[in-house]
């Protein structure tokens, strides 16, 4: 930690606070709600409300490196002060240097990012035709030598993300996906979510990502999201956004781990990409 002690003389230095200021990831989820507040306040213009926020809810460092701007903004944290701390947050990201070891017990589950809470405890209703074309596809293909990749469409706000997040955990549908769920190997991706939509520009101009790196794009965004700010097997996972990703093309002569994992998944095929994703989390779950 970097250490700070606010005031000029030893007597203010008796009444006021130290503010220990990350200096990587490794430190920030070492943090205790107390040093998160004391940071926030001191170092990143939090008022007094939101920072009574902060530890009303005991955001421990380790909790803030998982919220993302949404997180925050429910909790009632709504100036601008939220980009400055994500924003403190992504440059500790880009520290490369004691990354703490990933641990299963960091793992969050699967997250459907549009619907963090919204939809929970709702039955779904006049969706049996659609939950019975999923388990025919899981049975039909649960023993093919391939990766699964379905679709689901449909006009804006019919609920596809609802359905997801709901089907896969039916009792008919769980079979098919035992063990993908617990270690992180069912992607899912909301075209307008974080921080950059998978298609740059406004909606009536937007421009796709590279087709031919389509899913290896996603993939790599998924397990940033899934291990940032922890280690696998050397690798040093952080936020990116998806033109990070893509950037890593032309890092050919990088030193970076992760960089180099992704240029090689990047320039897989999708199923060897989908391997080397599997391989990855076999390391980081020990299965």
């Amino acid at each position: 930690y970097q250490r700070r002690v606010r005031g000029s003389n030893k007597e203010k230095e008796l009444e006021t606070s130290e503010i220990f200021v990350p200096k990587s990831v490794a430190d920030l989820v070492k943090m205790t709600p107390k040093e998160v507040a004391t940071w926030a306040k001191a170092e990143l213009d939090f008022d007094d409300e939101e920072v009574q926020i902060l530890t009303t809810h005991k955001l421990s460092g380790r909790r803030l490196n998982d919220m993302t701007e949404e997180n925050l903004k429910t909790l009632g944290i709504l100036s601008s002060a939220t980009i400055d701390l994500l924003n403190q947050i992504k440059k500790l990201h880009t520290t490369y240097d004691n990354f703490p070891a990933f641990q299963p017990s960091d793992y969050r589950g699967l997250e459907f990012h549009t619907l963090e809470r919204n939809g929970d405890g709702i039955k779904m209703i006049n969706r049996e035709k659609q939950v019975e074309l999923l388990i025919r596809y899981m049975k039909t293909y649960q023993y093919a030598e391939k990766f699964l990749v379905f679709t689901i469409s449909s006009t804006r706000g019919m609920g596809k993300t609802f359905f997801l997040k709901n089907a896969i955990r039916l009792e008919e549908t769980r079979e098919y996906f035992k063990g993908t769920l617990s270690y992180g190997r069912v992607i899912s991706m909301a075209c307008d979510f974080a921080y950059e939509p998978i298609f740059a520009g406004t909606p009536e101009g937007a421009v796709p990502v590279n087709t031919k790196y389509f899913w290896q794009t996603i993939i790599v965004f998924h397990a940033c999201q899934t291990f940032a700010g922890r280690s696998i097997n050397g690798l040093n996972f952080r936020l990116m956004m998806l033109s990070d990703i893509l950037g890593c093309l032309s890092a050919t002569d990088s030193n970076n781990p992760l960089t180099k994992w992704i240029y090689n998944l990047l320039t897989s095929g999708a199923s060897d990409a989908c391997r080397m994703y599997v391989e990855l989390t076999k390391i980081a779950f020990n299965t």
